[in-house]
């Protein structure tokens, strides 16, 4: 699990979850191993080239974002953004997170009772 910029170094071998600028559909998503070119204080730097240069072209940007936790979110101002993960469990982690979100949302929306929900709410509240 990231929590920070910090915990990349030049040479890591990391993973994307790569959208292809599609759509943010975690099923059309691929997983792309990269290396960490270059860690600085705002970005981390990969590269599918262990010896590339941060300023090639194939070189590619990831910052942390508030929203993000667990990964950091490729830097670009169009299209899907891509993300990155310190391996591929955390990948996996999170797409059941999403997975889960998405069940969740659906799952309160008609199928269960107010006082079912609840419920639900005293155990997850119970829980932190």
């Amino acid at each position: 699990m990231i929590d920070s910029i910090k915990d990349f170094q030049k040479g890591d071998r990391v993973y994307i979850l790569n959208f292809h600028d599609r759509n943010t559909k975690l099923e059309n998503a691929d997983i792309e191993e990269v290396f960490v070119i270059s860690v600085g204080r705002k970005f981390v730097y990969v590269s599918k080239n262990a010896d590339a240069d941060k300023n090639n072209w194939n070189v590619t940007a990831f910052a942390e974002r508030d929203y993000a936790q667990g990964y950091l979110v490729e830097n670009k101002d169009w299209g899907t953004k891509n993300l990155l993960f310190r391996n591929i469990q955390d990948i996996e982690d999170y797409k059941e997170l999403e997975q889960l979100s998405i069940w969740f949302r659906y799952a309160t929306s008609k199928k269960y009772t107010l006082e079912q929900l609840r419920k639900v709410k005293e155990i997850l509240e119970g829980e932190n």
